[in-house]
């Protein structure tokens, strides 16, 4: 009996396999990376929407209640004229 065994008819290849391997193991850690950034920048972005939302709903509270107040205003403004109009004497 014989301990020759007999060679793999892909060994050839194992060098470009190799390389193949460890180019996919680098392209797959740079992808997670750049994965991981755009979360990062997903992350902020939101952050800085819900900050302009709220600053914005303030805003526009801050409007609307002045508008509440002005008409106010113009409504006792023209009550009083009307007042004023019909006591005059001529």
């Amino acid at each position: 009996m014989s301990d020759k065994t007999t060679p793999s008819p892909f060994a050839p290849f194992a060098p470009m396999l190799d390389f193949w391997a460890d180019a996919m193991r680098g392209q797959m850690a740079r992808t997670s990376t750049i994965s991981d950034e755009i979360t990062k920048m997903e992350r902020t972005g939101l952050e800085h929407l819900d900050t302009w939302m709220q600053e914005s709903a303030r805003i526009t509270k801050a409007q609307l209640a002045y508008a509440v107040e002005l008409g106010a205003s113009m409504r006792k403004l023209g009550v009083e004229a009307m007042t004023h109009a019909t006591s005059a004497k001529g």
